[in-house]
């Protein structure tokens, strides 16, 4: 069904679902459940903690295992103070499925987590727009992920330097996990 309502991902890896093409039931509760994975985002980005943003959901992806090996997403339009790109990973079974994020000097690798955590938690993570990105097809199973622009009316933050910016990325995503 899912499949029906997308199109092919930008990257190749998967299906793309636009957000005004998805109904959301329970949206107030999760955007609840969501508010303190954002928070711990942005502290690993560096974003100040007066800077006020909001989370716009972009769309949802679909990524199963077979699915073409991704190109380089450039990186985001900075438009409307879009700054971050925040990606949830909904639970499932799957295993595999690395992002591979670029800035000018660095590169990090994103791993997956293992298939016993992927299968009851939700893994967030972030990272700045002006880094390009790439995100694998799981080994097995399929990724379901919820994609958000993260928008200030502000100035728009950036890394505090390029180099440790990217050391900013690889701290361990925050886990949402529902009880085992």
């Amino acid at each position: 069904a899912l499949r029906s309502l997308g199109e092919p991902a930008s990257d190749g890896c998967g299906v793309w679902v636009r957000a005004e093409r998805l109904e959301l039931g329970a949206i107030k509760e999760w955007e609840e459940s969501l508010r303190p994975a954002v928070r711990k985002a942005l502290r690993a980005l560096g974003v100040d903690k007066t800077t006020e943003v909001s989370s716009v959901l972009r769309g949802l992806r679909l990524c199963s295992a077979g699915s073409a090996p991704p190109s380089s997403s450039a990186a985001t339009d900075l438009r409307e103070g879009v700054f971050a790109q925040l990606e949830v990973a909904l639970p499932s079974v799957r295993s595999g499925g690395a992002l591979v994020v670029r800035s000018r000097r660095h590169q990090c690798l994103l791993e997956e987590a293992e298939p016993a955590a992927a299968a009851r938690c939700s893994r967030v993570e972030a990272f700045y727009a002006r880094c390009e990105s790439a995100r694998h097809p799981p080994a097995q199973g399929h990724r379901l992920s919820l994609i958000y622009d993260l928008r200030t009316d502000g100035t728009v933050p950036f890394p505090p330097s390029q180099s440790s910016a990217s050391e900013r990325l690889p701290p361990p995503a925050p886990l949402l996990c529902s009880s085992p």
